[in-house]
């Protein structure tokens, strides 16, 4: 058979060096005769890795790192010669030619060139094989063929989430026009095995490769963006397993790959599980893949989340822990350490905790560890019986003491484990959970044993403790991470630790800053010390000199007390965190949380633009369906509705109902600062000399005015667009605000592009009015409005807020919209 590929363009290679035998050297001399590769092309771009390792804990080796086809810029793949002259051409004695031009077609090449290639030498064999009577189609043989390491064509289009058709085309042909045929490669194994599970053709064992024992599925789990693929595979097998069964047994619809083991019995939700691809867990799982499913190191899908740090993994699992697999039963008043996944030790007696310190994920460990106490925001219904929740408050903090304390095969506990690591952000998160466990740390000392404190050793740990504390903030104030961290900048993670461990607080990303909250406090105080020291001196009226501007004085107190409480509001108000299980409005959306997940593990013709995006709404750590307009904060760790922005300088997050108060502290300071600097130039007038330090210290004070003035007007301009803060500097990712010109005008408008609307844009006065008196319709949309944004019928869904009426009248979302 002659030459007939060419590649043209350029690849970008994988930075990491993969064991696999398509590796580029071996990718190239394993090309079709005559295969021409432009200089600078690695073929390996699209190649697959399996090279993870299982015993991540104590070899230090990472799972496996993947890459996505369509983020490569793959080469351009073409024929020098017809189609119809290559298919002329075939020898039917060497197929293996004509498959490895398919195979190089699938791997990087376009779907239109392979299926001209196929349906062209469908029809010159169909003709032939219909007058012979024969049964077995041809062009069945030829896709079904193996390379040397058994990959077939459907494990290379598994990966090709760039051009779906190929796994349509091939599942099809494969799946469905194959059932009731041996496949040729598994002949062997059939003959060597007499069960009749393996004479199945859809049975995993005849699927997988040679090399790795992975099926198509195992494959199409280890890509981003994959959900139509992995939908795919598993409705495929699905049907096919259910239209060649008996009819007792023809209601099944689970595919066997589900929970097909590779060689190191990973099954494809460990995989998804190890890239941290959350919306193909949530499919696997709605689907029924065993939940509990281990590996050789039994190690659970629980494990790897903790592993790899991918806290909506880690929440998703949890959350079909406590429901999923408790007969339905939300409320986790019935949690149990000795069957969650949470405190399951794997082969090296390592739990999720010890896994996630080791690898320094700080917000997974202290996320564990309230959900094990049970206070984490997704905790479940509150019990209606006092005596059981205290019963279930005392077990699960008990539970937690003992995850704290569990050690592994080599001896160490979580904390000593993160110690080791030199993990000292986690080590600061543990230290703090067990103080607030009562756990007593003994890590450094002779014994390592940490375990429950009595209420003598409370008593004789305490001046040790105030001790350590003293010396601990001392030596953290003349540190340089100190300072960069109280100011929210980022800072090296323990570079500069030369005081010990004991005195190392390192950075937690998801913690706030505490200094500027500490400082504006401060600022109040000088304040109000100034004001009555030196502009109103109380204590000594004869040293005034502004007694004849009291009218502006009064004024000047009352816009400092209105500035005082406007602080104390913003800082104390509930922003609108959804974290209440027994709420309405929590309820709302968490049950919308459940029927997306449902919805989109049942839809197999749905596009997988629309399902991705309809399940980026779902926040996975607070189980439910993320409002319009909301976002999680990762410094309070819950969804906040109408989310602005964190403010570090009044100690809280700012979302709907607390904005306003935010708003007014903005005006009052700022209004403040400006009669101060008006009564502190009337005072400097009238000394006989210029009183320079209290002119400093004045202006010092007053120019703070300045800061809040500029986001006094900032927040003007979004108040009167009704856009948040969080909406303005992401105004890209929200498509509800972007609608097409072409949807718009009914006509298609070539490069129209996307226009900006603010379906929640009322006009100045009203957006006022909506910031003031908060409810729902500050984030929710109005039935004849959502159309004109051209959503999607889920997306539509999610900002109408659209459910039965009568789950609305039962959640009370109609009327009850306080957080």
């Amino acid at each position: 058979m002659t030459s007939v590929v060419s590649l043209t363009g350029a690849s970008t290679t994988d930075p990491i060096v993969h064991h696999h035998p398509s590796s580029a050297s071996t990718a190239a001399s394993g090309a079709p005769t005559g295969l021409t590769v432009q200089p600078g092309v690695v073929m390996d771009a699209a190649s697959h890795s399996h090279d993870h390792s299982h015993s991540h804990a104590h070899h230090g080796a990472a799972a496996c790192s993947l890459h996505s086809p369509s983020s490569l810029q793959r080469p351009l793949v073409s024929l020098n010669v017809p189609v119809a002259q290559l298919i002329q051409d075939y020898d039917p004695t060497k197929p293996q030619e004509l498959f490895h031009i398919l195979q190089y077609l699938v791997k990087m090449g376009s779907y239109q060139l392979f299926h001209e290639i196929v349906v062209e030498f469908d029809s010159k064999y169909s003709s032939s094989q219909a007058n012979s009577g024969s049964s077995n189609s041809k062009l069945y043989d030829l896709l079904q063929i193996r390379d040397d390491h058994g990959h077939s064509l459907l494990h290379w289009a598994a990966k090709r989430s760039d051009e779906v058709q190929f796994v349509e085309y091939l599942a099809e042909q494969l799946l469905s026009s194959g059932k009731g045929k041996s496949l040729k490669h598994a002949a062997a194994a059939v003959e060597q095995d007499k069960d009749s599970s393996v004479k199945d053709p859809l049975h995993p064992s005849l699927w997988i490769d040679t090399e790795t024992g992975m099926t198509p599925l195992h494959w199409a789990c280890t890509e981003p963006n994959n959900l139509k693929i992995v939908q795919i595979l598993l409705h495929a097998t699905a049907a096919s397993k259910a239209s060649s069964s008996t009819p007792s047994t023809s209601t099944t619809s689970i595919s066997p790959w589900l929970d097909a083991r590779d060689a190191t019995g990973c099954t494809p939700l460990l995989m998804a599980a190890q890239q941290g691809h959350v919306e193909v867990c949530a499919l696997l799982l709605q689907r029924g893949a065993h939940f509990g499913a281990t590996d050789s190191s039994k190690d659970s899908a629980t494990h790897w989340a903790a592993y790899k740090g991918s806290l909506p993994v880690l929440g998703l699992l949890c959350y079909y822990e406590q429901v999923k697999t408790r007969g339905g039963n939300s409320n986790d008043m019935d949690f149990n350490s000795s069957n969650s996944m949470l405190c399951a030790p794997d082969a090296y007696g390592q739990t999720p905790l010890h896994l996630a310190a080791l690898r320094g994920h700080a917000s997974v460990c202290r996320y564990i560890i309230q959900r094990v106490v049970g206070t984490s925001s997704n905790a479940g219904a509150i019990s209606t019986s006092k005596t059981a929740a205290a019963t279930s408050k005392r077990r699960r903090r008990q539970a937690a003491r003992e995850l704290l304390g569990l050690k592994d095969k080599n001896g160490r506990t979580p904390l000593e484990l993160a110690v080791h690591k030199n993990q000292h952000a986690v080590a600061t998160v543990m230290r703090k959970q067990m103080a607030w466990l009562g756990v007593v740390n003994q890590t450094n000392d002779n014994s390592s044993h940490v375990g429950v404190s009595s209420k003598t050793a409370k008593l004789n740990t305490m001046r040790h403790r105030l001790v350590k504390t003293m010396r601990a903030t001392l030596f953290s104030l003349l540190r340089l991470n100190t300072w960069k961290r109280w100011l929210g900048l980022p800072t090296s993670n323990g570079s500069d630790n030369d005081v010990g461990d004991d005195y190392d607080v390192s950075w937690v990303d998801d913690e706030a800053p505490q200094f500027p909250f500490y400082y504006v406090k401060a600022q109040v105080v000088f304040n109000l010390v100034f004001y009555f020291y030196v502009l109103c001196p109380l204590l000594d009226p004869g040293a005034g000199v502004l007694w004849d501007y009291m009218g502006l004085q009064i004024v000047t107190l009352v816009l400092y007390a209105i500035t005082f409480y406007t602080l104390y509001k913003t800082h104390t108000t509930n922003p609108g965190r959804l974290t209440a299980a027994d709420d309405a409005t929590t309820q709302y959306w968490r049950k919308m949380y459940e029927q997306t997940l449902e919805g989109c593990a049942t839809t197999d013709d749905g596009s997988q633009q629309s399902a991705t995006n309809h399940m980026n709404n779902l926040c996975h750590t607070c189980h439910i369906v993320k409002p319009p307009r909301s976002k999680h904060d990762r410094y309070t760790h819950a969804c906040v509705l109408l989310f602005d922005h964190h403010c570090p300088f009044v100690g809280n997050t700012v979302g709907l109902y607390n904005y306003k108060w935010f708003y007014l502290f903005l005006v009052s300071f700022t209004v403040y600062c400006t009669f101060l600097l008006i009564l502190l130039g009337i005072y400097c007038h009238r000394q006989a000399h210029l009183p320079l330090t209290i002119l400093l210290i004045g202006l010092y004070l007053g120019l703070h005015g300045l800061v809040t003035a500029g986001m006094w007007i900032y927040h003007t301009q979004l108040t009167i667009m009704n856009l948040t803060t969080n909406e303005h500097i992401n105004l890209q990712r929200y498509e509800y605000f972007w609608s097409s010109r072409e949807a718009e005008s009914g006509v298609s408008l070539a490069g129209a592009g996307r226009k900006f609307h603010n379906p929640w844009n009322k006009g100045w006065l009203a957006n006022f009015l909506d910031r003031w008196e908060p409810t729902k319709n500050c984030y929710m949309l109005h039935s004849r409005t959502a159309p004109q944004l051209g959503l999607s019928s889920l997306e539509m869904q999610n900002l109408l807020g659209s459910f039965d009426q009568h789950d609305l009248r039962r959640t009370g979302a109609l009327d009850n919209h306080v957080v």
